[in-house]
């Protein structure tokens, strides 16, 4: 005898004469959602979860040192134990922003006089706009740019901690006048720290990135780098403040795990 079984809980199927089933899934209105979406950033994640949660929907987040992945499973089981499908999934990794992965690639790596001039004068856009305890604003940059820039020749002698917990690198340098050059003392102030502000990934909020600027002399020439400092809590703070977000503005606190 065939039977075709119309079972609302499930996909139709067709009873072959010998025993087997065959799925008509294909040619009936779909029953339920079978959905596997990989988002691309926090917004997007929450845009979808928040199109299609329930009640029962969950999120899970599985955090590492570097990075979260989130995945929202939609259609997820009842709280009186009715099983669903699970089949309705979305998820997304967080993706370092190109302001990080620039801020990154040029962390702890020393510089000279000129190299470093030319890298803030390239990323002014990723340093705060105003100036941090201990940091300077970006126009204090631009003006320490402008001031790298302008003593390339200069003969460094020492690097001196001052009162203000600055640096002051002194030099000498050749200055021609009227002919005749002349070696003149000077000295360049330098800052403690820089900060940087930008979203670590992206969708995410700005962030205060604080770096120690290191500076040495080599052969008199001066050399330059910063170091990010607490850069693994920097990054696990971000992380969990993707996790926020998204618990905010879905209203579905992730579950830290795997699915």
């Amino acid at each position: 005898q065939q039977a075709i079984n119309l079972n609302p809980q499930g996909d139709p199927y067709f009873i072959n004469p010998g025993g087997t089933a065959t799925s008509l899934a294909q040619f009936f209105p779909p029953r339920r959602v079978r959905q596997n979406v990989t988002l691309l950033d926090a917004g997007s994640f929450i845009d979808y979860v928040n199109h299609f949660k329930s009640a029962d929907s969950l999120i899970f987040s599985n955090v590492t040192e570097s990075n979260a992945t989130f995945t929202a499973i939609l259609d997820y089981h009842k709280m009186d134990l009715t099983a669903d499908y699970c089949a309705h999934r979305a998820s997304f990794t967080t993706q370092p922003t190109p302001e990080w992965a620039t801020w990154l690639k040029s962390n702890r790596v020393p510089m000279s006089q000129v190299d470093f001039a030319t890298w803030l004068e390239d990323n002014l856009k990723l340093f705060t706009t105003t100036a941090d305890e201990g940091s300077p604003s970006a126009a204090e940059l631009l003006e320490l740019v402008r001031t790298l820039h302008g003593h390339q020749n200069a003969r460094f002698n020492s690097n001196l901690r001052l009162n203000t917990g600055a640096f002051s690198a002194s030099y000498d340098e050749d200055i021609e006048v009227k002919g005749s050059i002349t070696t003149k003392p000077g000295s360049i102030d330098l800052p403690t720290q820089i900060t940087g502000g930008f979203p670590l990934f992206q969708g995410g909020e700005a962030y205060a990135v604080p770096a120690r600027l290191k500076s040495r002399i080599v052969e008199r020439k001066l050399m330059l780098h910063y170091e990010t400092m607490s850069l693994p809590q920097l990054v696990r703070e971000n992380i969990m403040a993707v996790v926020k977000q998204v618990a905010d503005r879905t209203g579905i606190v992730p579950l830290l795990g795997m699915a």
